[in-house]
């Protein structure tokens, strides 16, 4: 779950399914989010070409995580 402070991220496990390399991609992506370790151009590519960018950064926005929708907006 991403959050706006680091403390209150959630997360123990990931799965996930090697045959769909989208799945894998975003699997990585999203724990890299929630960890507060992404690459903000290289979400905002991956999003870009699934062409959900704005929706994604509005609910990330709702649960008050910033840093990623500052960065990727540049």
């Amino acid at each position: 779950m991403a959050a706006k402070d680091r403390k209150d991220r959630a997360g123990n496990s990931v799965l996930i399914k090697l045959n769909q390399a989208g799945t894998f991609t975003e699997t990585c992506l999203a724990t890299e989010v929630v960890l507060g370790v992404a690459d903000a151009g290289r979400v905002k590519r991956f999003l870009d070409a699934r062409g959900d960018t704005g929706v994604v950064l509005s609910e990330l926005a709702t649960v008050g995580y910033r840093r990623l929708t500052r960065r990727s907006t540049t």
